[in-house]
């Protein structure tokens, strides 16, 4: 590693139009999923086609993405950038507050959402 250097020309752009994708998550079979505020996240495919899954907070505003997770059914828990809690959102757009406290304390907006081993 001590020689390892890279270039502007090793560089690719990739996904079009993505609002605030400060999270990203990578699967096996190529696929990018980014935090989008527009309401959720969104998936570039390893064909470059990109998929806004959104969805809404409890008030009605987009459920604009932070930080999140994927579960295993390919729904997504949600860190919030307006609102309070951690939302799961489904790929059909429905979306519900998952996590509203913890140690009977209200969340504040948490930044981003870690799976342990249950999930």
């Amino acid at each position: 590693m001590h020689r390892f250097t890279l270039t502007l020309a090793d560089f690719t752009r990739v996904g079009v139009g993505l609002h605030r994708p400060e999270c990203v998550l990578t699967t096996a079979c190529g696929d990018l999923y980014v935090s989008d505020e527009r309401g959720g996240v969104s998936r570039i495919a390893a064909d470059g086609t990109t998929t806004l899954f959104s969805g809404q907070t409890l008030d009605g505003r987009p459920l604009g993405a932070n930080g999140f997770a994927m579960l295993a059914d390919g729904s997504f828990l949600i860190a919030p950038l307006a609102g309070c809690g951690v939302y799961r959102l489904h790929r059909n757009g429905r979306s519900e507050m998952f996590l509203d406290e913890a140690d009977w304390r209200r969340l504040g907006c948490p930044n981003f959402v870690l799976l342990d081993a249950q999930e």
